[in-house]
């Protein structure tokens, strides 16, 4: 997921002995901002969202239209698993979506000289693995 991608890539920059390749979904870029779209979800909740986590896992699991696939209920129900059972990361107030690291990527992406695959896409889905 995004804030994922944004902690690989600054990772990878400041340890990139480390890493050997890269795989991105929908990555940030660490000094780049959020935009107002971005942060109210296309102006769908405002601000006060952030400092209320129950309300902003009740957005994220059941109205956001841009976090799950509206039709995929078992993506759903499993972030409302994980939000619940990880409740510090529902804690934007304390956690702060804008909290950057020591050397921002957005001047350094062209450092990163391993593999790498960039991925975007409007749908995501969660299948269930079995093993064999």
């Amino acid at each position: 997921m995004s804030a994922g991608g944004g902690l690989a890539i600054d990772f990878t920059l400041k340890y990139p002995e480390k890493v050997s390749s890269l795989i991105l979904v929908g990555a940030v870029v660490s000094g780049f901002g959020y935009s107002e779209h971005f942060t109210t979800r296309g102006g769908r909740i405002t601000l006060a969202y952030y400092s209320d986590p129950q309300r902003l896992l009740n957005y994220i699991v059941n109205e956001d239209p841009y976090e799950i696939a509206k039709a995929n209920q078992t993506a759903r129900e499993k972030v409302r698993q994980l939000l619940q059972e990880n409740p510090q990361n529902m804690d934007f107030v304390k956690h702060r979506l804008n909290q950057q690291p020591e050397r921002p990527a957005i001047s350094a992406l062209n450092e990163i000289k391993i593999p790498t695959l960039l991925i975007v896409g409007e749908f995501w889905c969660v299948n269930s693995f079995k093993s064999r």
